[in-house]
């Protein structure tokens, strides 16, 4: 066991008795020239390095007002918001100006440093160097950077570290990049076996009939065709929009009452209901027709439209926003799950076929009332939900545990870069 030494920085905490202490700017320069990303390749900083930006918005840019990068040259995001995007560019090119850019000296070793910077305590310090910028994002100049202190073992030291850590690191990266993988398998596997069975059935012997849906090739032949409108429940405002948005202002949300369904509560299948809004009840008594009940189902009029969710039983009643549709099904007809199945499939398929707008996709109320859904017999439509959902689950599961594993080696993989970088694991 080596001999440790209390460092006197607190992020660094102890390090070993023969290593010293560096500030930043002792070992690196800064790169601060400026030029146009028409003579330089843009670049841009990334949590998984310094990348080539994308064909789009390289073409887009036509930017004079670039930074200069250099190959081998340590780049890293000043601002809070990027916190992590930073690395080593393999390329001569350009980068936005929020970034800083710093040129290694002599007598060190750059991909140790790399991962010096990597680490989630040096990530802390750094931008508590900054200065506030607008929404209290921080920025952090170069002319504090560099007055920070860093460990400074010897090179061999540096070397043998960055060594230790590209093998660990790469082993980790490949390992996390098999569970992603198998992960994006499994979700395809599950969308696949919801398509299937809701326009296929459970039935493989039944007999089949050409759909009348160019989206749709067969269906079985007594599926009947519906639109959307002619599922609604009897009662009134059983399939309605928000208010304009002039009736519903930013400025009238509070923190307590009737919450509201905003687009970035509609994920496909869940609602999400951690960041809700709210408008008062008084307010909620002028926007009674755009009342939705526990149970309904919301659906988006846009980003991608036509996904949907059912209502949390969180809250009895919600008001949907502009953007967002509320149907409530006649569950005499339909099983509101089959529905919600449809809805976020071949659903969304026809919606963004119907969809209006240049920019932005987006379905009216109209649209939404017309889609087309092929439903069997009410029976039917509750054992092919019941089918789904248990498969769906089952599949959920296990994502859940292979996400749950990544958080575990992502979380080791921080720490062994923080313990090796400050001397607390030996290297050899």
């Amino acid at each position: 066991m080596r001999e440790m030494k209390d460092s006197g920085i607190e992020w660094i905490g102890e390090i070993p008795k023969d290593w010293k202490l560096i500030k930043i700017g002792n070992i690196y320069d800064e790169r601060n020239i400026k030029v146009s990303d028409k003579d330089y390749e843009p670049l841009s900083v990334t949590k998984n390095g310094i990348v080539l930006q994308l064909e789009s918005a390289a073409k887009s840019n036509d930017n004079d007002n670039r930074k200069l990068i250099r190959k081998n040259d340590f780049v890293i995001n000043s601002r809070s918001d990027r916190r992590g995007s930073c690395g080593i560019s393999n390329y001569d090119g350009s980068c936005s100006l929020i970034n800083t850019v710093l040129k290694p000296r002599d007598h060190m070793i750059n991909q140790y440093y790399n991962y010096v910077f990597r680490s989630e305590l040096f990530a802390d310090e750094f931008y508590k160097w900054g200065n506030g910028i607008v929404n209290d994002l921080w920025s952090t100049k170069w002319s504090s950077m560099k007055k920070i202190y860093i460990p400074f073992p010897n090179l061999t030291q540096q070397q043998s570290i960055a060594n230790y850590l590209d093998d660990k690191c790469e082993k980790i990266d490949r390992m996390i990049a098999k569970e992603k993988e198998e992960i994006e398998k499994l979700n395809e596997y599950k969308d696949s076996l919801i398509e299937i069975t809701i326009t296929k059935g459970l039935n493989k012997k039944v007999n089949m009939v050409k759909s009348e849906l160019k989206w749709i090739d067969e269906i079985p032949k007594d599926w009947k065709k519906y639109k959307l409108s002619q599922l609604c429940s009897s009662k009134k405002y059983s399939m309605v929009d928000g208010p304009f948005g002039s009736d519903m202002k930013n400025e009238e949300y509070v923190d307590e009452g009737v919450p509201i369904v905003q687009l970035t509560n509609i994920k496909k299948y869940n609602h999400y209901t951690e960041k809700l809004k709210f408008i008062t009840r008084d307010k909620h008594l002028q926007l009674k027709r755009h009342t939705a009940l526990k149970g309904d189902i919301a659906i988006a009029k846009m980003m991608p439209a036509g996904r949907a969710c059912i209502l949390d039983d969180l809250y009895d009643e919600y008001v949907v926003a502009a953007d967002a549709i509320r149907f409530s099904p006649n569950e005499i007809k339909v099983d509101k799950r089959f529905v919600l199945y449809c809805l976020n499939t071949y659903g969304m398929v026809e919606c963004e076929l119907e969809s209006k707008g240049t920019t932005r996709i987006r379905i009216s109320l109209d649209i939404a009332r017309n889609i087309k859904l092929y439903l069997p017999k009410l029976e039917e439509q509750t054992s092919i939900a019941d089918f789904l959902d248990k498969k769906c689950n089952e599949i959920e599961k296990t994502i859940k545990l292979k996400e749950v594993k990544i958080e575990k080696v992502e979380a080791y993989k921080k720490s062994l870069i923080y313990e090796c970088v400050t001397g607390k694991r030996e290297v050899e």
